[in-house]
């Protein structure tokens, strides 16, 4: 008896699903508790039904999970499918807003490092480059002389002489060996020449060249004598420092 009323249960189920594959408008109820939509695309006798909800998901299921299959209203099947339309809608909104939401949280992320490096950067190069100025300046009175073309006085082409009137120096941290060594002044020209200079560790200027910031005269000779008269200025030596230091020396040129 058993055995007959399970027998006629597989067949009004499997009579249930036959027709389920003409018109995909079904409910399946599983063992499980889960309830699916879906259209019935095939089913195999005593072995699995293959179907399709409502958004296009395909789906197999074993015969033996399946509880029961009922029929459902075009109405209700409209609802599921707006249903499932609305919850995708959600959940690609959602994926939008997150990814963006991220996107935004990684440029800001990586700008502020940018210019947090930047600003570091400008304050190491600003304190090596220059610095504050050393500890004192010294004044020269050396002087040079100048020959015009013909004997006179006052401000025309008449004899004339030259002098440093004055010298000074920057490099951060770092002290002056002796006295600056004075540029060689033969020339009636005049202005401010300002020299940047490269110092070792040993506190041996290894370069010198004469930068714009700061100089007021174009004459190559002046330069010249500048540059060679700082790349024999000394200071302390100093384990500590970087291994190339700048700094400035500027001479100030004028006529008597």
């Amino acid at each position: 008896m058993y055995r007959f009323a399970l027998l006629l249960l597989t067949m009004i189920l499997c009579c249930e699903i036959s027709s389920a594959q003409n018109d995909p408008n079904y409910t399946i109820s599983l063992k499980n508790g889960s309830v699916l939509i879906c259209y019935v695309e095939e089913y195999t006798l005593g072995s699995s039904l293959k179907g399709v909800t409502p958004n296009g998901s395909q789906f197999l299921i074993n015969e033996a999970d399946i509880l029961r299959i009922e029929k459902i209203s075009d109405e209700d099947l409209a609802w599921a499918q707006d249903l499932f339309e609305t919850i995708e809608s959600a959940q690609r909104n959602v994926g939008y807003a997150v990814a963006k939401a991220e996107a935004e949280a990684r440029a800001k992320a990586e700008a502020e490092a940018k210019a947090k490096a930047q600003k570091t950067a400008n304050a190491k190069n600003a304190i090596n480059a220059f610095g504050k100025p050393g500890p004192g300046s010294a004044n020269t009175s050396d002087s040079g002389s100048g020959q015009g073309d013909r004997i006179g006085s006052g401000t025309g082409n008449g004899n004339g002489s030259g002098s440093i009137s004055s010298t000074s120096w920057a490099l951060n941290g770092r002290s002056l060996v002796g006295n600056l060594p004075k540029p060689t002044y033969n020339s009636q020209e005049t202005g401010t020449v300002v020299v940047e200079i490269t110092v070792d560790k040993t506190g041996a200027v290894v370069a010198a060249k004469v930068i714009s910031k700061g100089t007021t005269v174009q004459s190559s000779y002046l330069w010249a004598q500048a540059e060679s008269a700082a790349k024999k200025a000394k200071f302390n030596a100093d384990a500590k420092a970087n291994a190339l230091q700048k700094g400035t020396i500027t001479y100030h040129f004028t006529l008597k």
